[in-house]
């Protein structure tokens, strides 16, 4: 079955990130955070981008560099090529303009072999 959702653009980034937030599990700061940066066009998250995205939400240093470093430990951001960037499975989704999941139920042999 499909849905098609509508989206106003201005926050397309968002409304995608909090489709795929079942498989991330970000906070609604780690969310917003994020959207900053897509909605920016932020490729590396250099102290220029970080200025912003303080700006952006109201964050302090310390707690931004709280949620950077959370970011980095659930695979959102990864460093690359000396860049802080986000996941490329990430951008895809938000390129792709389309999310799709199917769900494979296990019958209960299977579920004892994982």
């Amino acid at each position: 079955m499909n849905y098609n959702i509508p989206i106003a653009e201005e926050g397309y980034n968002k409304a995608i990130l909090t489709v795929i937030n079942c498989f991330l599990m970000l906070t609604k700061k780690e969310i917003e955070i994020i959207s900053i940066v897509l909605d920016n066009s932020i490729t590396n998250l250099d102290t220029k981008a970080r200025v912003l995205i303080r700006e952006k939400s109201g964050l302090s240093v310390g707690t931004l560099n709280n949620y950077v470093k959370r970011l980095k430990d659930k695979n959102v951001l990864i460093q690359k090529q000396n860049s802080l960037v986000i996941h490329d499975n990430i951008i895809q989704a938000i390129e792709d303009k389309e999310v799709s999941v199917k769900f494979e139920v296990l019958t209960k042999e299977l579920e004892h072999v994982n």
